[in-house]
């Protein structure tokens, strides 16, 4: 699964029968416990996604330029 930004998950077996997930980008990551493997690795994948969309999005936001609050004001190379 090719997310772009997302970097990866885990799935793994408790003592008690189980399943432990986490999964993390560069920002935030998550984690839970689900009954079985299957489960662990839907929830895993789920959370992968979203932070990805999360971390696409804040990606964005960082190369859009604000809007001025007076349009009339032009930087002058001469100034």
């Amino acid at each position: 699964m090719d997310l772009g930004v997302a970097r990866g998950w885990n799935v793994w077996e408790l003592k008690t029968g189980e399943w432990a997930w986490n999964a993390w980008g560069r920002a935030r990551s998550g984690s839970g416990i689900k009954p079985s493997e299957a489960e662990a690795q839907q929830a895993a994948q789920r959370e992968v996604e979203e932070i990805a969309a999360e971390e696409r999005a804040a990606a964005q936001s960082e190369r859009e330029l604000p809007v001025g609050a007076d349009r009339r004001t032009y930087w002058d190379p001469q100034s």
